[in-house]
């Protein structure tokens, strides 16, 4: 996997460019500073109370299951790939793409990770960087699509038909007018469910470790919400607005407080490490393409 420097030099080079990015750092910074205030009003000794109370072996068991779903959505990526470009790549290759581009949006302003993993698509298949983006741009729409049928359905009838009917809609709006391939199309759609089903259990499993029961609708309710959150404050990864969100709202499910304020830090937790995963993925990819360029 290789980044295009020059690209990327004259990307940040363009004046209106850095302004923007100085305006998103400066609100960033007031982001935190008014996060950094909101947490000196939260009893920690209360939540710590109950953080030595984890069920270690089952958290742990959380952490191994999103790396897991992390793979159906490396599954996802390559077909997309393989459906807009007509080009292969190797699923370990939309792994490093996943986990690299992942943890580069994680860091920056306004998801920029995005535009990074159209740079690895492109330096993988040869294509031009506007048809490269038509695959972020489809995960993203599926994506939301699906998470709000998550955030609004109230029982696991209409969480099944309107999950169905909305991700088979935004997968094939964004392909008709490309491809004539409806096989792709229904694998992209069901790798899809699949993959936040998971992040569903993955939840789920973080409150269970809390010896604390909530129900699958329940639980992919409060995940659609707290993720739809993150996606539209457009700050780094969704941090703090999914965080707040999801505390919020288990608040209302769980009336033990501290609790509730523990499993979103657990749930961020859980984000930061597959994260640093990602920066050695990413950081590993760069220096093996470095090395294979001096030998050339």
């Amino acid at each position: 996997m290789h980044l295009d420097l020059d690209y990327l030099k004259s990307f940040y080079e363009n004046r209106k460019i850095r302004v923007v990015l100085k305006i998103l750092i400066s609100v960033l910074t007031l982001f935190v500073i008014a996060t950094y205030g909101w947490m000196l009003y939260v009893n920690f000794d209360e939540i710590g109370k109950y953080f030595y109370r984890i069920n270690l072996p089952l958290f742990i068991f959380a952490i191994i299951f999103s790396f897991g779903v992390a793979l159906i959505v490396g599954k996802r990526l390559q077909i997309m790939v393989k459906i807009v470009t007509n080009s292969n790549i190797s699923f370990k290759d939309s792994l490093k793409i996943l986990f690299s581009a992942n943890s580069l949006g994680h860091v920056t302003p306004a998801n920029l990770g995005e535009f990074s993993k159209i740079e690895f698509i492109r330096n993988k298949t040869g294509c031009s960087r506007k048809k490269c983006l038509i695959v972020p741009l489809s995960e993203r729409i599926l994506d939301v699509a699906i998470l709000a049928v998550f955030a609004f359905a109230t029982n696991i009838i209409m969480l099944c038909f309107f999950l169905l009917l909305t991700s088979i809609i935004a997968t094939y709006s964004m392909y008709k007018k490309i491809v004539n391939n409806k096989f792709g199309i229904i694998k992209i759609v069901l790798l899809s469910i699949v993959h936040k089903i998971g992040i569903v259990f993955s939840l789920m499993f973080i409150i269970y470790s809390l010896d604390v029961n909530i129900g699958f609708v329940q639980a992919s309710n409060i995940l659609g919400v707290s993720l739809l959150a993150g996606i539209i404050s457009y700050l780094p990864g969704g941090w703090g607005t999914r965080e707040f969100s999801m505390g919020f709202l288990l608040q209302g499910a769980i009336t033990n407080i501290g609790i509730a304020l523990l499993i979103p830090l657990l749930y961020a937790l859980m984000l930061g490490i597959m994260i640093i995963v990602g920066f050695v993925v990413f950081y590993k990819s760069i220096k093996i393409d470095n090395s294979k360029a001096t030998k050339k």
